[in-house]
């Protein structure tokens, strides 16, 4: 079990084959009208970022007011990031990352409607 968001930071990156020497920048991100992420507030210097998140405790989930998260937080690497995920009230680091390009080439007839076998 993690103690804080920066040792929850950890664990999905570790869960993902990556390392906290991967991360580029953290920060927040600005949303328009249809709730996509369009451009960046800010970001905030790495050291005073993980120093920040090993003050949050981790109690399985960040929902306890004083502790709740920017939905709009963002860590990001060259090739992935990590952003908020609420869900049923409960707040979780979730990784993403830039798709890779399949290996498979498919012919589709539809694109409504794709065969996958």
């Amino acid at each position: 079990m993690v103690a804080n968001l920066f040792e929850d930071i950890m664990k999905v990156l570790r869960e993902n084959d990556r390392s906290v020497k991967e991360i580029i920048w953290a920060g927040f991100s600005a949303k328009n009208n249809r709730g996509h992420q369009e451009t960046y507030i800010g970001y905030v210097d790495l050291k005073i970022f993980f120093d920040l998140a090993k003050k949050i405790p981790y109690v399985g989930k960040y929902t306890l007011d004083q502790y709740a998260l920017e939905d709009n937080l963002m860590v990001v690497g060259k090739d992935f990031w990590l952003e908020i995920y609420t869900y049923a009230g409960d707040q979780r680091m979730l990784f993403k990352e830039i798709p890779k390009i399949p290996i498979n080439q498919i012919t589709p007839k539809s694109l409504s409607k794709i065969c996958r076998k």
